[in-house]
């Protein structure tokens, strides 16, 4: 009599990988938005902790969609691609809303929202990088421990040892 299958683990190019890497990320800005809005509550009153708390937004939106766009070109086997095509997100995001809202509302222009999102940018960079990185580093381990080898370096002829 047969049960049901064995439970397996998720591929490392699952959604639930995806899911917890944006988790993971959300969990980091939320424990540091606090440091944040106490220093630019000490700068600008509420206006300060507005400033804050949009930018903390504005860096996490960006992180979480270079976090998806990583995902989904690591899904078609591009994921080195998929991280830098996250650039765009990890960074134009931050720096456009950044000049944009800016500009458009001095108040949080007067609270030193740039160099909040600039501080958000750099808090959250490394963070998301390192999340990136685990979707391609999976598909690496994925294909050598199918034993597809999508690069065969022996035979590159930089890599022979000169004799």
């Amino acid at each position: 009599m047969s049960g049901p299958p064995p439970a397996t683990p998720p591929r490392a190019g699952s959604i639930l990988n995806l899911l917890v890497a944006c988790a993971l990320l959300t969990l980091a800005v939320l424990l540091v938005a606090p440091l944040f809005a106490w220093y630019a509550h000490g700068r600008s009153q509420s206006a300060g902790v507005t400033a804050s708390f949009v930018a903390a937004g504005v860096c996490w939106l960006g992180g979480t969609l270079a976090l998806v766009t990583a995902y989904v070109a690591n899904r078609y086997g591009q994921g080195i691609q998929g991280v830098l095509a996250g650039m765009f997100f990890r960074m134009g995001l931050p720096l456009v809303c950044g000049l944009v809202l800016e500009r458009q509302f001095p108040s949080l222009a007067a609270a030193g929202f740039f160099s909040l999102v600039l501080g958000y940018y750099l808090f959250v960079l490394p963070i998301e990088t390192l999340l990136s990185l685990r979707f391609v580093n999976s598909t690496v381990r994925d294909k050598a421990a199918t034993g597809s080898d999508p690069v065969n370096l022996s035979n590159h002829s930089a890599t022979k040892a000169v004799s």
